[in-house]
């Protein structure tokens, strides 16, 4: 069951990875896409996660997808702080997930909901913060995602990046919600309805 469980969160994972990567591909052609990227992610992961939830019978599925997208990600931002804070979601989701009681709905969105969290501050932070490394980091590439990150650090600011942090919890509360409707058959089987 351990190598099933986990085998199921790797398939999924690596298909968030792939929606993350189309949607980073798009958002080059227009960058305020880029900015609610945390938002839409927060939309249709909700469904997957839940999945894993109530077909993995496992701990640690936020910890150990939180570490399988942020390390993929740390060269994404400079100092890796992208990467860091999808992986300090995905513990700090973990650890409510547990502490909320595992195995209940409303602790797998409080999970979830820290998960996206870790996501959105990550992926915004650094246009913020991190500024003149970003975009030194994105020149010396030399690819095409420099105007990308420069249009985005020109749009950004700490009032912007706090609203995106909520909108992106509410959107992983949708998420959840819409998963848990799609599929209500897995949740009764697993007990979490």
């Amino acid at each position: 069951m351990k190598t099933r469980s986990l085998i199921t969160i790797g398939i999924f994972n690596a298909l968030l990875l792939v929606l993350l990567g189309i949607g980073g591909m798009i958002s080059a052609l227009f960058p305020p896409l880029f900015i609610i990227l945390p938002i839409i992610f927060g939309l249709i992961g909700g469904p997957v996660f839940m999945y894993m939830i109530a077909k993995c019978e496992i701990r640690g599925i936020f910890a150990i997808s939180g570490i399988i997208i942020g390390v993929c990600m740390l060269t994404m931002a400079p100092y890796g702080s992208m990467g860091i804070s999808i992986i300090l979601g995905g513990v700090f989701g973990e650890i409510a997930y547990g502490i909320a009681g595992s195995g209940k709905y409303v602790s797998a969105v409080i999970g979830y909901c820290l998960y996206i969290l870790g996501y959105a501050f990550g992926e915004i932070f650094p246009f913020v913060f991190f500024t003149e490394a970003y975009i030194a980091q994105e020149a010396e590439k030399g690819g095409s995602t420099l105007h990308v990150v420069k249009a985005c650090v020109e749009m950004l600011n700490v009032p912007l990046l706090a609203v995106i942090c909520i909108l992106s919890i509410g959107a992983a509360i949708l998420g959840s919600f819409w998963g848990k409707k799609l599929l209500r058959k897995h949740f009764e089987k697993a007990g979490l309805v």
